[in-house]
């Protein structure tokens, strides 16, 4: 049953069909934080953030369940803002990209300073990054030791083993943070509450840009994806066809199709903290998203 203070176009249907993990920051304080599978309108989707479209449990090394990630997109949306987490993380970054420049020095985008190492191995991912990772304190769908879980599993049955990961920099960044030697533009991202300073967390609506999940495809992927982007599109037209707008970048749904199941790829964000919540530009927040393959081994256990 709905409680009375959420809105019914925030909820549609809700489905217990059994025990899970939460998979919507937003939910996890309203009572649903054991539901598997939400049906939400879009604006659900939009105030509370991504859900997954396919939703399924697997069975960590441990027994512990793990959600599936297959084709979807995982994001980082909240954020803790105490130094002590800030410097954390900043560390953890560090000390992470001094282990990729060790494997293979990063190469550097020109148009924007952003940095991308290729052909990682997945224990420099989830061993380097994802475990070390200090989520904020309520971070449930996104919390990185259940994506390192899910991709511990997929490994081990010969998927995910060769990682893209991208620092990225902003080139409208006002001034730099030096990251294991790199001089990277952090990001801003608007917060999504007006009470950031208050409760010590910044929500954002959205972390990465869509244009940043395409930048590891070849050439052939990307035509692919820009393709069934725009047959989509037409189609949701139908008989107007003619008069349906045609993207110019892939969705991220077309981006995921194409991507082989050795093809994931990690985005990194340094993030300007808010002055709001921050007495001075100290470290970046540090941010992340994935852009998963599409799982062979997950779907058969779905």
């Amino acid at each position: 049953m709905r409680p009375p203070h959420i809105p019914s176009r925030h909820l549609l249907v809700i489905a217990p069909e059994c025990p899970a993990m939460g998979l919507l920051d937003g939910l996890e304080d309203v009572g649903y934080e054991d539901l598997c599978r939400l049906y939400t309108t879009p604006f659900a989707t939009m105030t509370y953030g991504a859900v997954p479209r396919t939703f399924g449990q697997l069975r960590g090394a441990h027994g512990q369940s793990v959600p599936s990630f297959s084709g979807q997109a995982v994001e980082t949306n909240r954020f803790g803002l105490s130094q002590d987490v800030l410097q954390r993380n900043f560390r953890m970054l560090e000390h992470c990209v001094r282990s990729l420049d060790a494997f293979c020095p990063g190469a550097v985008i020109s148009r924007n300073g952003s940095v991308v190492w290729k052909d990682v191995p997945p224990h420099v991912v989830t061993d380097g990054f994802l475990d070390p990772y200090a989520p904020a304190s309520n971070a449930r769908w996104t919390h990185p030791g259940l994506v390192a879980e899910y991709v511990r599993l997929c490994v081990e049955a010969g998927e995910l083993g060769k990682w893209t990961v991208r620092l990225v920099s902003s080139m409208a960044a006002t001034q730099t943070a030096d990251i294991a030697g790199h001089p990277i533009g952090p990001v801003t991202r608007s917060s999504a509450s007006d009470r950031t300073a208050e409760e010590g967390i910044l929500k954002v609506r959205r972390l990465y840009s869509p244009a940043d999940e395409s930048t590891d495809l070849d050439e052939d992927q990307y035509a692919a994806a820009l393709a069934a982007t725009r047959a989509r599109a037409a189609d949701r037209w139908r008989g107007e066809a003619d008069k349906a707008p045609m993207p110019s970048h892939p969705t991220g749904a077309a981006v995921r199709a194409v991507r082989r199941p050795d093809q994931p790829l990690l985005l990194i964000y340094p993030i300007v903290p808010p002055p709001s919540a921050v007495e001075s530009f100290n470290v970046p927040i540090v941010g992340f998203a994935v852009s998963f393959p599409r799982s062979r081994m997950a779907e058969r256990q779905m």
